[in-house]
């Protein structure tokens, strides 16, 4: 007796799963998030700038980063450009196209 199966990736599943139950837009959200600290590391930035800044908010294209101070900031900022075409060539789409800074 043949059984026909169909083998699915499990990522496509996951995909499928988190569009049906409408929360793909959140979960793009805390994926750039979270890598954000990857890019940061991939940059020749300063290493203690990677305790001083943390992703917190990302939404139509920014992503928001709250850095303890403004030095931070502007360490930070001179390297957006970079940060963000690593966190865009990691999913492979442009993604984000500006970093907005808190400061405190």
């Amino acid at each position: 007796m043949a059984i026909d199966k169909k083998f699915v990736a499990v990522g496509n599943i996951i995909c499928k799963s988190i569009n049906k139950a409408g929360i793909g837009r959140q979960v793009e959200a805390a994926r750039v998030c979270d890598y954000y600290h990857q890019a940061l590391i991939k940059t020749d930035i300063n290493k203690k700038a990677l305790d001083q800044s943390k992703a917190i908010y990302y939404s139509n294209k920014i992503l928001t980063v709250a850095v303890l101070g403004s030095a931070w900031a502007q360490e930070i900022q001179m390297r957006q450009h970079i940060i963000v075409e690593k966190i865009n060539a990691y999913f492979r789409k442009e993604i984000v196209n500006r970093i907005n800074f808190k400061i405190g």
